[in-house]
């Protein structure tokens, strides 16, 4: 009676399926691969969220320059080249807190700043609008998460 031999560890018999270091390998792989994704995804998420604050943050501005377009010349008065808090359409509540329509709450506050130049009967009008930017997270101190962002705009409004 003879002895076969056993199959080695790193071959199984005939050749079919895998081995436990092929496996993990592939386990490994997939795993780096699947980080690399997710960074990615948490990337794109915050580029995102960011445009789509640039967007409503421009959309209050421009609607911010249409109110003025709209009111009687002389109730628009020469700031003195200091930034004011604009006031909701109520005329009472500051817009710091608001959302895109200027009315609800959101991340929003907008700033006016009136001027006469030099000469002749015009104003400029310049809106901006800024809102906190989230930045990576945890890694950073408290005061280093947030950015503040902003959109500016001008108008030149005569009699």
């Amino acid at each position: 009676m003879s002895r076969s031999p056993l199959p080695s560890p790193e071959a199984p018999a005939g050749g079919a399926g895998f081995t436990i270091v092929e496996v993990l390998m592939t386990m490994l792989l997939l795993m780096v691969v699947m980080l690399g994704l997710t960074a990615l995804q948490l990337t794109t998420i915050r580029q995102v969220t960011n445009s789509k604050l640039a967007s409503e943050g421009t959309r209050l501005a421009q609607l911010t320059l249409e109110h003025y377009q709209t009111i009687d010349y002389a109730n628009i008065v020469d700031t003195g080249g200091v930034w004011s808090t604009e006031m909701k359409r109520d005329g009472v509540t500051p817009m710091q807190g608001v959302s895109a329509d200027g009315q609800g709450d959101g991340p929003f506050t907008a700033r006016t700043m009136i001027e006469s130049p030099a000469a002749g009967g015009s104003r400029l009008i310049t809106v901006r609008v800024s809102w906190l930017s989230v930045e990576r997270g945890a890694e950073l101190a408290p005061a280093q998460q947030y950015r503040e962002l902003g959109v500016t705009m001008s108008l030149q409004r005569y009699r």
